[in-house]
């Protein structure tokens, strides 16, 4: 838009409107007071009891989750009135030159709802405050107020399209350690946000480590998360290594069937081969580490890397994976079930002298195994505490909890 423009985004009808992990920054509408230019617009231009002349119906709903506005400029950012409902969750709704938030027919009475359910949103929520979003706070008390505190405390500047950021400009939150946008409602019993960022990077929310009770996992206000990294408490059991081979072997048939069909397309050729030999290497490292009754437990699976600021500010997840991150292991012994009890002090303190823990930097795989070949009785449960820590600092680390049993596998029959 432009400085003639009403609004950008603007609603009628009977819509159902839902706006999830979205950057809507340095948008321009109309900035006199008697103008009413919004960025987005959702009203029904006329008073609630007057419905027959709406252009908005009383059936509507705008539903805005997980997003950043921010760093626009129009006498109002979002214009609502009190018809149709609204859900405003997780946003960052601030910085924006004007008002960021505005009813149509001026200020909200403190016993209003106008139809809005707000929660855990970031706001400038004082009235003296330029970039004000007038909302009835009534009954909100999980939004942040961002009155004291300035954008380049919370947020980077606006950073452009690259392969950092999906390919499309965003901000990313900063200041991790005293950020009040992250990790908002780690106490919550239920988690609103988006199940994933602008970027598509997943969050793992609720998580508790048993040896980390400290930490917080819960979701971030915005459009992006600040990953960060979070080991898992996982449990494990021996599976049948000759199927998990044959799985291997699957994979690396496929892809040399790719790679030496003539019709196979010239720009896939390079990455079919390179996924081939990783199939090949994969083979000759299960091989290489097979042993009786051994569990494999994938705990890069289920954690969250950990992202790093560049210079150029903008923040590079460093996924998963043994060249970038150190894994430290050692087996505690065997014991009770204590993730279900969530009890760290049921841990085993004697040591079990036959349970063996390591870490197979090749199949990145976390390796369990008994050396008397035994199976788990009834109840017990074999654990090891592993520490993961990225390479170019070591002092960002998490630690987690593998559970493990063994148990027998059916032999594989074959006909003669």
């Amino acid at each position: 838009g432009d400085a003639s423009s009403s609004s950008i985004l603007e609603f009628c009808g009977k819509p159902n409107v839902k706006i999830y992990t979205s950057t809507i920054a340095h948008n321009t509408a109309k900035t006199a007071t008697s103008s009413n230019g919004s960025i987005i617009k959702f009203t029904a231009d006329s008073y609630p009891d007057s419905e027959d002349t709406s252009i908005l119906s009383s059936a509507s709903s705008l539903d805005m989750t997980s997003n950043t506005i921010v760093n626009n400029t129009a006498f109002t950012t979002f214009l609502y009135d009190s018809i149709g409902s609204k859900s405003l969750n997780y946003n960052i709704l601030a910085y924006n030159e004007g008002l960021s938030c505005r009813h149509l027919l001026g200020g909200v009475g403190p016993e209003e709802t106008a139809g809005i359910n707000i929660n855990f949103n970031a706001l400038i929520k004082s009235a003296t405050t330029k970039s004000f979003c007038d909302l009835p706070y009534r009954n909100d008390t999980t939004s942040i107020d961002l009155s004291t505190y300035s954008q380049s405390s919370v947020m980077t500047t606006m950073q452009p399209a690259d392969e950092y950021s999906a390919f499309m400009p965003m901000y990313f939150l900063n200041n991790v350690a005293t950020n009040p946008l992250i990790d908002v409602d780690t106490d919550s019993n239920s988690f609103g946000c988006s199940a994933s960022d602008q970027r598509g990077v997943s969050g793992l929310f609720n998580k508790e480590l048993l040896l980390e009770d400290d930490r917080g996992n819960g979701c971030e206000v915005g459009s992006t998360w600040a990953s960060q990294l979070f080991a898992s408490d996982i449990t494990g059991t021996n599976t049948s290594q000759v199927t998990e081979l044959k799985n291997y072997e699957a994979q690396r048939d496929a892809y040399k069937e790719l790679v030496d069909d003539a019709n196979t397309e010239e720009k896939f050729l390079n990455y079919y081969k390179i996924r081939q030999a990783e199939a090949e290497q994969n083979i000759e490292n299960l091989k290489a580490s097979r042993r009786y009754r051994q569990v494999y437990i994938d705990i890069f699976a289920t954690s969250t890397p950990q992202e790093v600021a560049q210079p150029n500010g903008v923040y590079q997840i460093q996924h998963l994976d043994s060249s970038l991150y150190n894994v430290e292991v050692e087996a505690l012994g065997t014991g009770p079930d204590v993730l279900t009890n969530n009890n760290p002090e049921d841990l085993p303190t004697e040591k079990d002298s036959a349970l063996r823990c390591e870490w197979d930097s090749k199949l990145q795989q976390l390796l369990l195994y008994r050396t008397d070949g035994k199976i788990s009785q009834s109840g017990d449960y074999s654990y090891c505490k592993y520490t993961i820590s990225i390479k170019s600092d070591p002092t960002i680390k998490s630690t987690g909890i593998a559970q493990a049993t063994f148990s027998n596998i059916a032999p594989i029959a074959n006909d003669d």
